[in-house]
């Protein structure tokens, strides 16, 4: 597998965003081809995208997948190994716990 897309932007907080915020981020993917909504970004590190296409649905830089569910769902779990990757190095000020409340979050969305 290749390495994921990156964001270079940082989010603070996992619980900060606004619904605002968040709808404007929905609506920005869904009009770029993006099915993953999701905007969270600890360390930079934004989930790969899912698009239509493959077998049904890709997950950049990954596999493809019948349902978007299980796309979105893997676009979470590589967001998620990043992010574990990144702080168990020190490379980022979080901690995996942190990367996995992000996990939790965007599984949310994606449901």
């Amino acid at each position: 597998t290749g390495a994921a897309a990156t964001s270079n932007v940082a989010v603070a907080s996992v619980t900060g965003t606004s619904a605002a915020a968040t709808a404007t981020a929905s609506t920005a993917a869904s009009a770029s081809g993006n099915l993953q909504t999701f905007t969270g970004a600890l360390g930079g590190i934004a989930p790969p995208a899912v698009t239509a296409g493959g077998r049904g649905f890709v997950v950049a830089n990954n596999d493809d997948f019948v349902n978007v569910a299980a796309a979105l769902g893997r676009s979470c779990d590589v967001q998620h190994n990043q992010c574990a990757n990144a702080a168990n190095s020190g490379s980022q000020s979080v901690t995996v716990s942190d990367c996995d409340q992000q996990d939790t979050q965007c599984k949310a969305a994606a449901s």
